[in-house]
């Protein structure tokens, strides 16, 4: 006899007359539905059809059984989507303490483009300081021995306007260049002491207390940036004056040197 399990419209309907008595037998059950004993799964039962129909003669109408049985348990299988699986609380707090070091980085990489902008600015009032001195010191020497042999009316007046805005011009460049009083970065006396007092933490309370650490740094960084954009917006207004001014008395100068030569 052929062992390959087979399900149940595979099966003959009629048995031949010389087949084993065993097989023959009528089973007491209904063989379209398989036993459902309460309190067992799909898998319990299988295990138990196979141990039964392995103790006694093959019965048909168990490895009927069987097969309706083994097929049922391989779709539910397959139609089971698979568990989804969750975030650990340590794993939670890996991650949020990492989203609070990240915005940390972020406030310390702006504040490094803060002070290079602060020192740009500076620089460039130096450079408008000295120009601005130089023509300063030509538009006096025009004045003095020049304006009352060689220059007209117009030539006077355009002398005059170029000292008028050559002055306020390096009053805006120093104030450029004027001590501002803005928040500071955390010293590392305070980091320190910070640390000092997450050390004393018990286990439990660590990953608590380096949030805070990262939070109060945070704080402070923030502070510090804004207070120095502040600074640097009033620098700019000055500077931004400053050249200004610079360009009108340059051109000022121009026209003397022009009305100078009678173009």
């Amino acid at each position: 006899m052929d062992d390959t399990l087979k399900v149940p419209s595979e099966l003959p309907a009629d048995l031949p007359a010389n087949a084993p008595q065993s097989l023959a037998r009528t089973p007491s059950t209904d063989v379209s539905k398989p036993r459902q004993p309460d309190g067992l799964d799909t898998t319990i039962q299988i295990k138990a059809l196979v141990r039964d129909a392995l103790a006694e003669d093959i019965n048909l109408a168990r490895l009927r059984e069987i097969n309706v049985l083994v097929t049922s348990l391989l779709s539910a299988q397959l139609s089971t989507p698979p568990p989804a699986q969750g975030v650990s609380s340590e794993s939670a707090n890996a991650m949020r303490q990492l989203l609070r070091q990240i915005a940390l980085d972020s406030y310390r990489e702006e504040y490094k483009e803060v002070s290079d902008v602060w020192k740009a600015l500076e620089a460039k009032a130096q450079g408008t300081v000295t120009i601005a001195g130089i023509f300063v010191a030509a538009a006096f020497t025009f004045a003095k021995d020049l304006a009352a042999s060689r220059l007209d009316f117009y030539g006077n007046l355009c002398l005059g306007a170029a000292i008028i805005l050559l002055i306020p011009t390096i009053i805006c460049s120093v104030l450029v260049l004027w001590k501002r009083t803005v928040k500071s970065i955390p010293s590392g006396e305070a980091i320190e002491s910070w640390a000092d007092a997450i050390a004393e933490a018990t286990d439990d309370d660590l990953p608590d207390r380096i949030r805070r650490l990262l939070d109060q740094q945070s704080a402070v960084w923030k502070e510090t940036v804004a207070s120095a954009k502040d600074a640097i917006d009033k620098k700019a207004q000055l500077l931004h004056t400053a050249q200004v001014l610079l360009v009108f008395a340059i051109g000022a100068a121009a026209i003397v040197t022009l009305r100078l030569l009678k173009v």
